[in-house]
């Protein structure tokens, strides 16, 4: 696989002296995969009587793989520089099959395909898919019209070579360019030896959007509801959706309260008017068109309960402080009612919303002994008893 990372990135640079309008595949990389690990079997499924058809995951691709009478194994005949495993295509049982396999489904068309070869490969034929939903077995069964295509198949034929190169590990570079191609099969005809494909390399038709890149987010509590904001990269919002704001009373259990839409911006917010009592967590989910999704950082608020609080309490003199804590910003009316139920003190008080805020009441002259403070606005009223020496 180094080969072919040292001909994408002499690919990429040469790209960036061609004019985009001239670009008709962009040829993204979508994996280079060496089979050094992942679940493809590594046992022979022909002896247990084949054919055999299972699943498998690969280590630099993305899904899984669909194999037909195919299996990962080791050789010292693995070719320099592409990793030691290799996936051996059997020859077949009886005349009728054609060994293959799938590679995983992808989203952004189909540009090229690359394939290493390990020892002197027989006939081998690709084809493309742009049905997601195929059924993978029997998919290259023969029949009396074709040899390789069975006629339910919705598989099309785009590459085919009767006798491979003359020399191993000879870099294969098929040219696709399908805009709806979805999946590749790559079958092996009805030779006397087991083809070897040592690395098999897919690029994409269409620019691969990267992944959005989140530089931050935040959660703060004013005037008795919850901001968040978070930030992109400028650039990395492709192929985005929208963001749904999800929220969490213990970190782990999240739960969406709300969507923003993508428009391409650098920052974005959202106002949770119903925040939690207590500490609260605020995680973005960002979702693409294609319906995949990744997350953002965890950002960590608490909010308290409304609240007054006098001091100092005994009150001494005619001044103390008010104050309001987590109090929704707006104008309330501070009575001040003695014991007996007479009120000896009102007024206008501004609250600003803050998280704490202390406020000078200034009383007239009063008698001492017990009185209570209430204060109120609209459906908000909150009580505090006081002394007064």
């Amino acid at each position: 696989m180094k080969k072919y990372f040292t001909l994408i990135v002499l690919g990429s640079l040469f790209s960036m002296l061609v004019p985009t309008v001239l670009k008709a595949q962009v040829n993204d990389l979508y994996w280079a995969e060496g089979f050094e690990g992942g679940t493809i079997s590594t046992l022979n499924p022909q002896t247990g009587g084949g054919p055999t058809n299972y699943w498998g995951t690969g280590v630099n691709s993305t899904g899984t793989w669909f194999l037909h009478d195919t299996y990962r194994t080791t050789g010292s005949e693995a070719c320099v520089g592409y990793g030691t495993n290799h996936l051996r295509i059997l020859k077949p049982l009886v005349l009728t099959d054609t060994s293959y396999f799938v590679t995983p489904v992808v989203g952004y068309g189909i540009g090229t395909l690359h394939i290493t070869r390990v020892g002197t490969p027989r006939r081998l034929s690709v084809f493309i898919t742009t049905d997601t939903s195929v059924d993978l077995n029997n998919a290259l069964d023969s029949s009396a019209n074709d040899p390789y295509v069975n006629s339910t198949s919705k598989w099309t034929r785009v590459y085919e070579i009767l006798t491979g190169p003359s020399s191993a590990c000879v870099d294969t570079a098929i040219t696709i360019n399908s805009p709806t191609a979805t999946r590749v099969a790559i079958g092996m005809d009805q030779g006397n030896t087991s083809p070897d494909d040592d690395s098999i390399v897919l690029t994409s038709y269409a620019t691969i959007p990267t992944p959005v890149v989140f530089r931050g987010i935040t959660a703060a509590l004013a005037n008795g509801v919850v901001n968040v904001n978070w930030s992109i990269a400028t650039g990395s919002e492709l192929n985005v959706k929208s963001y749904v704001v999800e929220r969490s009373s213990n970190g782990i259990n999240y739960t969406a309260i709300g969507t923003v839409d993508a428009a391409n911006l650098s920052n974005y917010s959202y106002t949770d008017a119903s925040p939690l009592s207590g500490s609260a967590f605020y995680r973005i989910k960002e979702v693409d068109n294609n319906g995949s999704s990744m997350y953002s950082n965890v950002a960590s608020v608490r909010s308290s309960s409304p609240s007054i609080v006098v001091s100092p309490n005994p009150v001494t003199g005619s001044q103390f402080n008010l104050t309001a804590n987590n109090l929704t910003a707006g104008v309330y009316t501070l009575n001040v009612i003695s014991n007996a139920g007479q009120k000896v003190y009102s007024s206008n008080v501004t609250v600003d919303g803050t998280p704490s805020q202390s406020i000078v009441i200034t009383l007239p002259s009063i008698s001492k002994g017990l009185y209570t403070i209430q204060l109120g606005s609209g459906a908000a009223s909150y009580t505090k008893g006081i002394i007064v020496e």
